[in-house]
């Protein structure tokens, strides 16, 4: 039986595949002459396990090398497109191999998609108050001006989580100085939406202002967190596990109605209904 150990490497000096096993050296069965085993580790992304994988281009070279000094120097034209074709072999296995495990970590996501780990998130008990903060550099980067401006969340549950396997949020961040440009081409780019959801956070979309904004104030969230907000629902309104809760801000509507920044908490219980004080947590209006 072959060691689960054991990879396939070949002769350096006659080309012949043999087996040999990881640290230890072995000799060739055609020619009797020391073996070396080549193994290749593969790494990806921060925290990920690294997996040894047998460096099929090193075998493939190893047994051209041999091949060659069999010849004499002499190595036909077939022979050398074979190794070749080898080399792209190898090369796509070990890469299948690298994305697989991408995948089955969590580190894999669709074309303009941010993955979970690499914001620090977790998916399932997906943090409000975290994801305002963990798109930030991500939206730095689309524009160094960017703000957090407005937020959707549904199914926010009485622990202050979200299972954004199951529900959707969506977090907005703005660039102050395109939506308040006079320049139409400027402001065809001004909003960036952070989609969170079972797949990633999607960020692709290209949002803009179709008339120019005035009087752009961000908001400040003070002491009345995603958490702390949570937390009195639980205490004065009954919010338990088993209540539907839905959060919400975007400034253009809220200040048309209250002189203060709130949150809107949208429930199928109306004694959890109202809008809190993004301050203090305190009641703007009642359910």
């Amino acid at each position: 039986m072959i060691s689960s150990s054991a990879v396939q490497i070949a002769c350096p000096n006659c080309g012949n595949v043999a087996w040999a096993i990881a640290g230890e050296t072995e000799r060739c069965g055609k020619c009797y002459a020391p073996l070396a085993t080549a193994i290749a580790q593969a790494s990806v992304g921060s925290g990920m396990p690294q997996v040894q994988v047998p460096n099929v281009t090193d075998m493939v070279s190893g047994a051209m090398v041999g091949k060659l000094i069999a010849s004499g120097g002499k190595v036909k034209t077939r022979t050398l497109v074979i190794g070749l074709v080898g080399v792209i072999i190898a090369v796509v296995i070990v890469s299948t191999v690298v994305m697989s495990l991408k995948k089955k970590l969590g580190l894999s996501t669709p074309k303009g998609y941010l993955a979970y780990p690499a914001l620090g998130l977790d998916i399932k008990r997906g943090d409000p108050d975290k994801m305002i903060a963990a798109v930030g550099e991500p939206a730095r980067r689309w524009s160094n001006d960017a703000v957090f401006w407005s937020l959707n969340i549904r199914h926010l549950r009485a622990d202050g989580t979200v299972d954004l396997t199951q529900a959707a949020a969506v977090v907005t961040y703005i660039s102050p100085s395109r939506v308040s440009s006079y320049s139409k081409s400027s402001r065809k780019d001004a909003v960036k939406d952070f989609s969170f959801g079972s797949a990633g956070v999607g960020w692709a979309d290209i949002k803009g202002a179709r008339d120019r904004w005035e009087n752009v104030a961000p908001p400040q969230i003070g002491g009345c967190t995603i958490k702390k907000l949570t937390e009195v629902l639980r205490t004065s309104a009954g919010f338990t596990g088993d209540k539907i809760v839905s959060v919400s801000f975007d400034p253009r509507t809220a200040r048309t109605f209250y002189d203060r920044d709130g949150w809107t908490v949208d429930s199928d219980d109306h004694a959890i209904k109202g809008v809190f004080a993004m301050d203090d947590c305190s009641v703007l209006k009642p359910h």
